[in-house]
């Protein structure tokens, strides 16, 4: 179910890693959904990790990868890595409402590049990982933009698995 699941209440921290496929990269004109903590109901994310051109907020360097709130502001970024195994653990307090992250490189232990930050994590919801492109040349991702033909796009993950995080554990 969406709703009820034990990942979405106390303290947990999702892990994931990524690499970038060398064959396949990425075309960051785009913006790339990669990660995310989305409600329940559907409406909103708790949290966003994302790459390429963010829709609306095209500021942002295109070639960083990026913790967003769920109002969409930053919290955090880094260089996307083509060579190298990027870590991350993103820490959801559903008791305190923040949110805190995590980082390394290679086998590099993770180190917090956050503190906890305020974050509205209500709505409990699921967790997801994959790639959801969004279109160019539009804010409605939906109904109109932009999509080259023959998308041959690829990144890897690893070391996938959500903690509990409750007694203050992390794995790092």
């Amino acid at each position: 179910t969406n709703t009820g699941s034990p990942a979405s209440k106390g303290v947990k921290t999702l892990h994931f890693s990524v690499r970038q496929d060398g064959k396949r990269g990425l075309n960051l004109t785009h913006e790339y959904l990669n990660v995310w903590h989305e409600t329940s109901d559907w409406s909103a994310n708790q949290f966003n990790f994302q790459a390429g051109t963010i829709i609306g907020q095209e500021g942002l360097p295109k070639n960083t990868f990026k913790i967003m709130s769920r109002e969409n502001k930053l919290i955090w970024s880094t260089p996307i890595e083509k060579n190298e195994w990027q870590n991350f653990a993103i820490t959801l307090d559903f008791n305190t409402n923040t949110l805190q992250v995590y980082y390394s490189k290679r086998d590099e232990p993770l180190r917090s590049v956050t503190k906890p930050v305020p974050n509205n994590n209500a709505g409990e919801g699921q967790y997801q990982i994959g790639i959801l492109k969004k279109p160019t040349g539009t804010e409605d991702v939906v109904n109109s933009g932009y999509q080259e033909s023959e998308i041959d796009e690829g990144q890897i993950y690893g070391g996938i698995f959500i903690e509990d995080s409750a007694d203050g554990c992390i794995s790092l």
